[in-house]
């Protein structure tokens, strides 16, 4: 038996063992006529991939140790917020319970409220409220908002807060890089022209008019052929309408002799124009708002663990990647050429598929290459979490921000369906930086995963600060835990460098990062084909992108929902390390929903469940399509599950911000345009006590809790606002057997 077999061996023979005593039965493998599975069931791995294996029960793990999420009885200001709001509606207090609540700072106010969300436990109805911490009094929360928003105006007017500071020292004509985001006109906002593109494709392919009805998506069709066609269309056109958006300006700052940068499909404009000019094109009715587009510093994030994460056990069912690929987005570029003795044979230095090069200012490099490897390697003992996938090597070719997004916009028409950002910017604050808002924009509107490492507190950015990409609504950031090397997960630590404070948002509990991977002496192949350990969550993040590569070869729909590849690997992640196991309001985690857990995600990807009344009988998601017709503002949308008294219950939902302009008074921010909250009711029809997730500036929520009763659970989505006209949605379901929670539950309760 070589090294390699003797390794792989070691790690999951144990552990299918255990999975076996877990489950009495595995699910059978899935026939079918037509090209979607029946409501409920696992949706088939579609052509050129190879059909996949008998799928298995998810695998045990070894026992964390999990700390309860602390309930403190309800504060003072609660007790006022819950008889405002029964006098206000005329209901008892009884009936009203306090889902979360935490404090918040009106700076520009110079007020400190405690925030509250409140359930109305008879009808349903989500109700949040300020209470000022030093008077006392109860305020509605619109009347703030808009409040501070007209304070927010009068000061910076269209400018971003870090632009305004530096143009107050300095002289008229003075240069500086800036940013200028340009308002969408009426009826030509992101989600309205995503739904008129839509449906010119599906007249015009009958494959995508069913998609289009089925899930809300053109391009969510079998066969990936058509379905890259499609996709492809749908890019060119939407780049095209942006670009006509943006031209006026671009038009008037090239005619005063200004060279100015865009982006295909970003409805934006870089320049680098004097002080008097940014003042008068503040005027301007197309211009929405201006970002600072220079200083700071872009830096790698230096400061295989792939056993922590249980990848080895989604190998052993058929799945490594293949197909799938993953773009390493870096200002130096993957070493395809090297090759070390130890490589398998018929590999580029130990990458089965390399895939295409962008060049890179720094040429080949160590850091994307051991980033690359942490993705994608095939080497015998350090193996990537994906090493069937394509990598990319995309490229930054110079060192401003624009030169990020050239990249990422490079990847994207490459074909990568996962992107990953190793680097970040040191930002020295928690404000959304232009950067941000760029990579949330793209998230949404080419319908791709993209992963970036939360950042290092080190000599060259002493801050625990998330830094940019990674505070974007849409990126997934990822964080770093300590895993000692070991598969024993009850001696994991997060390390004191892991970025963790959370960005500057409007209500204070923007909470990043999503999720923690290893990141502590991590080894790899860098240039030349040389090992390397290394520490940082640059390790992490590709770890987090190659099991997004996974999930797609299980599941190929996947490519085109990312909403739902989130919400899975955030609930499959039951790998508590630090603190609360949920993500509770206001207390800035350090390890987000937890570690990742491959083959638990896994186990959730293999079944889309179509259908919007039959319930899933085992862990799944959905992708849905809202809007306000089919989920008006303050109704619930639900989706149902079974489950047996005393099983562990994991749900998580995400979706998309608005990083678009769509109107002059919401352009200052990228911003949460739609707000959900999560809750479950039990087979008794009863709220299940606890599981409830309201927060105020995520665009996701995760409730856990253990079955009270065995039958039909219902998952309750609540739309508490909706400024935009539409959305996606992806829910991801975690049930684990009773018999599973001893292993990976430990001190749950």
């Amino acid at each position: 038996m070589n090294k390699q077999t003797f390794i792989t061996v070691l790690l999951v023979l144990p552990a299918l063992a255990l999975s076996l005593l877990a489950f009495p039965a595995t699910l059978a493998p899935y026939t079918f006529d037509s090209p979607y599975p029946p409501p409920g069931t696992a949706s088939p791995t579609l052509p050129p991939y190879p059909p996949p294996q008998t799928p298995i029960s998810p695998l045990p793990t070894p026992s964390p140790i999990l700390s309860p999420t602390p309930t403190p009885g309800p504060s003072a200001e609660a007790h006022k917020a819950l008889a405002f709001i029964a006098q206000r509606e005329g209901v008892p207090v009884a009936r009203l319970v306090i889902v979360n609540e935490f404090r918040r700072e009106a700076a520009l106010l110079g007020r400190v409220f405690q925030a509250l969300a409140v359930l109305d436990l008879e009808s349903g109805r989500f109700y949040q409220v300020l209470v000022d911490l030093n008077s006392g009094q109860v305020e509605e929360l619109a009347a703030i908002e808009e409040a501070e928003a007209q304070r927010y105006r009068a000061k910076y007017g269209k400018l971003q807060p870090a632009l305004y500071e530096r143009l107050q020292t300095m002289r008229d004509e003075e240069m500086v890089q800036v940013t200028l985001w340009v308002v969408a006109p009426p009826g030509q906002s992101l989600a309205e022209r995503q739904a008129a593109i839509f449906a010119e494709l599906a007249a015009k392919y009958p494959e995508a008019q069913a998609a289009l009805d089925r899930s809300g998506k053109p391009m969510d069709v079998s066969d990936p052929a058509l379905a890259d066609r499609i996709y492809r269309e749908y890019v060119q056109r939407l780049n095209a309408e942006t670009d006509a958006r943006i031209q006026p300006l671009v038009e008037a700052l090239e005619a005063q002799g200004f060279v100015v940068e865009t982006s295909p499909g970003l409805p934006a404009v870089t320049a680098t124009l004097p002080k008097k000019v940014i003042q008068v094109l503040v005027e301007r009715e197309d211009v929405g708002v201006i970002y600072l587009s220079e200083g700071g510093q872009r830096r790698l994030l230096l400061n295989f663990a792939i056993s922590s994460n249980l990848a080895p056990a989604v190998w052993a069912r058929g799945y490594d990647g293949t197909g799938v690929d993953i773009a390493i987005l870096e200002d130096d570029n993957v070493d395809f050429t090297s090759n070390s003795v130890e490589c398998p044979a018929g590999t580029n230095n130990c990458f089965q598929h390399p895939g295409v090069t962008r060049w890179a200012m720094n040429g080949e490099g160590s850091h994307a290459s051991l980033v690359a490897s942490a993705a994608a390697s095939n080497h015998p003992t350090y193996r990537g979490m994906a090493p069937g996938a394509t990598v990319m090597s995309a490229g930054i070719q110079g060192p401003q921000r624009q030169d990020d997004i050239n990249a990422l916009v490079w990847a994207f028409d490459q074909g990568a369906e996962v992107i990953n950002a190793s680097y970040g910017w040191c930002p020295g604050t928690t404000q959304i930086d232009t950067i941000d808002r760029a990579f949330d924009h793209y998230a949404r509107a080419r319908f791709r995963l993209l992963v970036a490492a939360a950042g290092n507190n080190n000599a060259l950015c002493p801050f625990d600060y998330v830094d940019s990409p990674a505070k974007g609504w849409n990126v997934l950031s990822v964080g770093a835990y300590d895993d000692h090397n070991d598969f024993n997960w009850s001696n994991d630590t997060m390390p004191n460098w892991s970025a963790w404070v959370n960005p500057v948002s409007p209500h204070g509990d923007h909470e990043k990062p999503e999720i923690v991977a290893p990141g502590v002496s991590i080894t790899g192949i860098e240039m030349n084909g040389n090992l390397r350990t290394e520490d940082g969550t640059s390790f992490a993040a590709p770890q987090v992108a190659g099991l997004g590569a996974l999930l797609i070869h299980r599941n190929w729909s996947l490519n085109t929902w990312p909403e739902a590849s989130r919400a899975i690997i955030m609930a499959s992640a039951t790998h508590n390390i630090d603190g609360p196991t949920g993500i509770p309001s206001g207390q800035d985690l350090r390890d987000g929903a937890g570690g990742i857990n491959a083959a638990l995600a896994d186990t959730v990807a293999q079944t889309r469940n179509f259908s919007a009344t039959d319930p899933c009988t085992n862990s799944c998601w959905w992708g849905i399509s809202i809007d306000n017709t089919n989920f008006p503002v303050g109704t619930y949308l639900y989706r149902y599950f079974t489950a047996n008294k005393g099983d562990f219950v994991r749900l998580t939902i995400a979706w998309w911000s608005n990083a678009d302009c769509p109107a002059i008074n919401n352009c200052n921010f990228d911003r949460l345009d739609t707000d959900l909250h999560l809750g479950v009711l039990g087979p008794n029809g009863q709220w299940v006590l606890g599981a409830w997730s309201a927060s105020w500036d995520n665009n996701y929520e995760l409730v856990k809790f253990v079955a009270p009763q065995t039958g039909t659970y219902r998952i309750a989505v609540y739309k508490q606002r909706a400024d935009e006209p539409s959305n996606y949605l992806g829910i991801a379901l975690v049930r684990l057997h009773r018999v599973y929670i001893p292993l990976v539950l430990k001190n749950f309760q």
